[in-house]
């Protein structure tokens, strides 16, 4: 506000209405009172002020009708549409009475308006040490709305950047009670802050009541702690809990846990009728991470289930995925990375969860005990403009000790040491522009040991070479200049021209330019035409012969994993995972590849640092590609009367457009040998009030991988949404899942209210049934910027 620098003080009974009056008081006139009219009474020394009444109370300002004020005891009164404004909240009410000598006052009919809550009540009280104190007053974190969802409360205090107490209280939703909790705290510092957080209620009609009451423990700077006791309907009474310590500058600890005294579950138990003992049941995950510079990194992760029901069990409560899986235990890895040599080590104790007693260890799990790998950057020999331009060479040397708990050597070897060992010497050429030859030689060896047989038999190794040849002529265009263009918006001021205003209101924010970046994007387009020629020289194997025919018959449990298949041979193809692949005995492969890529900066572009170059300041995206890729066998060392048809390998075609708000990706493999092939499609675009997705998968090897998804969602306005997705199995033509449902969300962005009508497949002692249910949910936005549930109910 400006003041008149003449100030006026006023001594008469009267002042005449036409020229604004101002009173000045107080040590360095921190106190001033502008007004229309204004009266002195020296018989009791008061004052009054009428019409736009704009008091100055340090950096505060309040605005009325009507002030009146005790000269000599500092009390006064302001009535009519009053506004408090300070440099942290507004205050709104009918009628303020404060105490200037106290730096206190207390406002009739409030509300209490903080950039981060609304408080409204019939009284509120601010004491001289900064404290609010309310009765009957209502909380929200919806400052335009606080119908849509607030607490009530008898008793409030409000310590202004620190926390809510109530007492008493009782949560509404849009005006509706729904649930009353005797004393809740809720934190609205900037910082962490230790108190109860907002509850979670949910009901299932075959569940039952579902209440989760979160604590959050601050415990120091470094740490804190959330503690929730839960009530899991008729399943039981639990306690959620996480755990959270940063050790360091380069370490950090956390923990989550939930666990339950369950009623209803028994091993092997399948429906839902209380068994008439408890079981405690929980699942536990603990990571550890440690990283004290660029080079090493040490990472630690603990998993436990005590049964792998508790997933299915628990599914509307186990909101997150941090404990899905089978196999359960504990992790250790640490990674060297230095300027050329590359060093992991990793060793793992699990258990698989799925077998017949979920109590007991499945002592006959093969566990990973120790992994250890050891190699380098690729050396280069050789680099010039030349012919040959580059000679690289790289090798890596790897370590495995797979081990049971309980060594029970049965069918197939279960104990065994591996020693994997791959170098690779790769020669580039470029004989002409555009035109590029590289030629790659390399060895692929593994060594075994078997602890549990005699020293005879205790060895076995397999080894081979293979010889890569590529071709390839390649055009690029590039258009544009990724870069980031900042630009100055200058502020906007609009003057008020009321003229029954005495002075300008005076302005809390500061005045500063804004700088507007624009990220500019540069565009590659790329055709690569080339040819591949791959030759793998049948592993040779010898030793241990039951080992090896162990290898051979391509058995998933037969092997460790994919280094322990003979390499070379086109019959591994019979394999799922490696149905895609080209055959690598004698085979060429046919390329065109067609890509339009985008680049632009990121966010915390910086060209240099430290005088070194940043490779991590652009982001990369395929904004457009078609590619094609066609093998052919040129021998067959098991097959040799191969017609040329026969020889043909898969066709893969891959194709898709990638816009901001537009998806479209395509795969299609085709094997001509069997007139099969694996199709998958997906489509998806967003627009204004309208989305979708659209999925294929056709899988003409199994029917089980063969489906069709549809997912919409569609805003009617912008309070109302609609959403429907189908999940149809194309082999036994029928809708294995499908949902229906609506969000209503208000303007003010508060809260939600949340409904949908589900069916899905679901196998009850072997047998299907078509499980329908019905989920109702409230969601309410808690001063994060997000939505969490508070209440649910599931029909």
């Amino acid at each position: 506000m400006l003041i008149c620098k003449s100030i006026l003080i006023l001594g008469s009974s009267h002042a005449h209405a036409a020229t604004p009056k101002v009173l000045a008081f107080g040590e360095n006139d921190e106190v001033q009172i502008l007004s229309d009219k204004a009266y002195r009474k020296s018989s009791d020394n008061s004052y009054e002020a009428h019409g736009n009444v704009i008091i100055k109370l340090g950096t505060d300002t309040v605005y009325g009708e009507k002030a009146s004020i005790s000269l000599g005891t500092g009390l006064g009164k302001i009535w009519g549409n009053v506004r408090y404004t300070g440099a942290k909240f507004n205050l709104y009410g009918t009628e303020i009475s404060y105490s200037l000598k106290k730096a206190e006052f207390k406002v009739k009919n409030a509300k209490l308006v903080d950039e981060s809550f609304v408080l409204r009540g019939k009284e509120i009280v601010r004491k001289n040490s900064g404290v609010f104190t309310a009765k009957e007053a209502e909380f929200t974190t919806c400052k335009d709305c606080p119908e849509s969802w607030s607490i009530q409360g008898q008793e409030v205090t409000v310590v202004p950047d620190d926390y809510i107490s109530m007492k008493h209280t009782f949560i509404k939703i849009n005006g509706v009670i729904i649930v009353y909790i005797p004393y809740i705290a809720l934190p609205i510092r900037k910082v962490r802050e230790s108190g109860l957080l907002f509850p979670t209620i949910g009901l299932d009609f075959d569940e039952g009541f579902f209440f989760r009451q979160p604590i959050f423990w601050a415990i120091n700077e470094n740490s804190d702690m959330t503690f929730s006791p839960t009530v899991y309907g008729r399943r039981g009474n639990g306690l959620e809990l996480e755990y959270r310590n940063n050790l360091g500058k380069f370490s950090n600890f956390e923990f989550e846990s939930r666990t339950v005294n369950d009623k209803i579950w028994q091993p092997g138990k399948l429906d839902i009728e209380a068994s008439g003992e408890d079981e405690i049941r929980g699942a536990y995950e603990l990571n550890y991470f440690y990283h004290p510079n660029n080079n090493i990194s040490f990472l630690a992760n603990s998993t436990y289930l005590s049964d792998l029901d508790i997933q299915s069990d628990y599914e509307e409560y186990f909101d997150k995925d941090i404990y899905m899986g089978n196999e359960k235990g504990t992790t250790v890895s640490t990674d060297y990375m230095g300027d050329s040599v590359l060093i992991n080590l990793y060793s793992s104790f699990m258990s698989n969860s799925i077998f017949s007693d979920p109590e007991e260890f499945d002592s006959s799990y093969v566990q990973n005990t120790l992994s250890l790998g050891i190699g380098h950057k690729p050396f280069n020999i050789l680099n010039s403009k030349g012919l040959l331009s580059k000679i690289n060479f790289y090798q890596n040397l790897k370590f495995d000790y797979f081990k049971q708990d309980v060594v029970q050597e049965n069918n197939y070897y279960r104990n065994i040491q591996r020693f994997d060992y791959n170098p690779t010497l790769e020669f580039v050429f470029k004989p002409i522009f555009n035109l590029n030859l590289k030629f790659e030689a390399g060895l692929d060896a593994q060594y075994y040991i078997l602890p549990t047989e005699k020293s005879d038999k205790q060895n076995g190794y397999k080894y081979g070479n293979y010889v890569n040849t590529s071709i390839w002529f390649d055009i690029e265009k590039v258009y544009g200049r990724a870069f980031i263009q900042e630009e100055v918006i200058q502020p906007v001021f609009v003057e008020d021209d009321e003229r029954n205003l005495i002075a300008k209101i005076p302005s809390t924010e500061k005045e500063e330019l804004n700088v507007r970046k624009l990220y500019r994007s540069s565009y590659k387009h790329s055709i690569k035409l080339g040819l591949n020629h791959f030759y793998y020289n049948s592993q040779k194997y010898r030793g241990n012969a039951a080992l090896g025919n162990q290898f051979a018959l391509l058995q998933d449990d037969g092997r460790f994993d994919e280094r322990d298949i003979i390499r070379g041979r086109n019959n591994t193809l019979e394999d799922v995972s490696t149905r895609t692949d080209l055959p690598e005995s004698n085979t060429i492969e046919f390329v065109f590849n067609n890509n339009f890529l985008k680049k632009t900066p990121k966010a915390n572009y910086e060209m240099f640092k430290n005088f070194n170059y940043q490779l991590d300041n652009y982001d990369y995206k395929k904004v457009a590609w078609f590619n094609i890729s066609q093998g052919l066998i040129l021998e067959d060392e098991t097959n040799k009367e191969l017609t040329t048809s026969e020889r043909l390998t898969r066709l893969a075609i891959m194709g898709g457009l990638n816009f901001d708000k537009f998806q479209f990706n395509l795969s299609e493999y085709y094997f001509h040998t069997e007139s099969k092939h694996i199709t998958q499609l997906s489509l998806s675009q967003s627009m204004d009030r309208f989305e979708y997705k659209i999925g294929l998968n056709y899988d003409s090897f199994a029917s089980e991988r063969r489906y069709f998804t549809a997912d919409i969602d569609f805003e009617l306005n912008d309070t109302f949404s609609f959403r429907t997705g189908y999940y149809y199995d194309i082999d036994l033509e029928r809708m294995y899942e499908s949902y229906i449902g609506s969000r209503y969300n208000p303007l003010n962005n508060c809260w939600v209210f949340d409904v949908e009508y589900r069916q899905k497949d679901e196998y009850v002692n072997n047998k299907l049934k078509l499980d329908r249910s019905i989920a109702l949910k409230i969601l309410i936005n808690y001063n994060a910027k997000n939505f969490d549930s508070v209440f649910g109910v599931t029909l």
